[in-house]
């Protein structure tokens, strides 16, 4: 995993300056995103950063060397649905990618604050 300079010190534990609200809809964001490596990609390496984008949002990515799928034929399963639905609920985006033989990518981008209604992820 790499953390970036700049999240850790955002994530200062005196100090916190991510909305606990963003804070959860990362972490349950990045557990649905393993449980699905776990599941269906069957990998044998898992790389996970955090960084900041140029506007100030967490970028969270996930890049696995696991069994690939065809991205125009991918069925939304829950694991997917609720991706979508944590990271949508506070105003960020997500994408996935994946590659013949190469894996797939997960990338989330969140607002460090919180919107107004934002609530519990």
């Amino acid at each position: 995993m790499e953390v970036a300079p700049a999240i850790a010190r955002l994530d200062d534990p005196a100090d916190n300056a991510i909305p606990e609200a963003m804070r959860l809809t990362a972490y349950r964001v990045l557990e649905e995103v393993l449980a699905n490596v776990q599941r269906h990609a069957h990998a044998r390496e898992v790389d996970v950063s955090l960084d900041l984008d140029a506007n100030g949002r967490l970028r969270m990515i996930v890049r696995d060397d696991g069994r690939s799928f065809d991205p125009r034929t991918r069925r939304s399963g829950l694991g997917l649905v609720s991706i979508a639905g944590r990271v949508g609920q506070v105003g960020g985006t997500w994408s996935i990618e994946s590659r013949p033989n190469g894996g797939t990518t997960v990338a989330v981008t969140l607002p460090i604050a919180a919107r107004a209604t934002a609530g519990p992820a």
